[in-house]
Formats: C-alpha cells, structure tokens, sequence
C-alpha cells in the first residue's frame, strides 16, 4: 500500500470502529433496560430506531459505508453552510423582533 492508501484505510478502519462502539453502546443500553419491539423482534434506541446486535457488524462491511476524503469534505461544508444559514436567520429574526419591542 501506498502511504496515502495507507492512510486512508486507517482512517476508515478508525472512523468504522467508532461507529460499531456507538452500535455496541446502544444495543447494550436498550438490552439493559429491556427496550424490546415484538412486532418488530428487536431493540430499540430511545429513539425508537432498530439497535443491531454488534458481533453481526464486520469492520470491514462499515468501511464500504464511509465516504472518500472528498466526498465527505463537501458533506462537512454543506454542512456548515446549512449551519451559517441558519444562525444568520436566526439573528435576522432576533433584530427584528427587538426593533420591533423598542418602537413600542
């Protein structure tokens, strides 16, 4: 492997083992309390999302879930677009709800 290969394989090794700690976590949680959906035959998150068994989970299946470098850069600064939107509207509707008190 190359080293940029290299690394790009560990990063998604890393990001992949993240998620399934996440998946382990709240499978044993709704295990814990009991969170069971008959109809359904599973756990449940307190979401109400299916909670996997993680020994079904291989790493290597999560790694093929995970986007290149560049994709993900564009998701991330979508993102943050999405997020500086909103606080500008937010802010927009705040100013304007004050000018509106101080005419009062």
């Amino acid at each position: 492997m190359t080293t940029t290969t290299e690394s790009t394989y560990n990063r998604e090794r890393s990001m992949a083992q993240r998620m399934k700690k996440r998946i382990y976590d709240a499978y044993k949680e709704a295990k814990k309390v009991r969170r069971w959906d008959p109809d359904r035959e599973c756990y449940l998150d307190p979401k109400g999302n299916i909670c996997v068994d993680p020994s079904t989970i291989d790493v290597e299946t999560l790694m093929k879930s995970i986007p290149p470098v560049e994709e993900q850069i564009k998701i991330d600064d979508a993102k943050r677009a999405k997020n500086e939107r909103l606080r500008e509207e937010s802010h927009q509707r705040y100013l304007k709800s004050s000018s509106t008190l101080v005419r009062r």
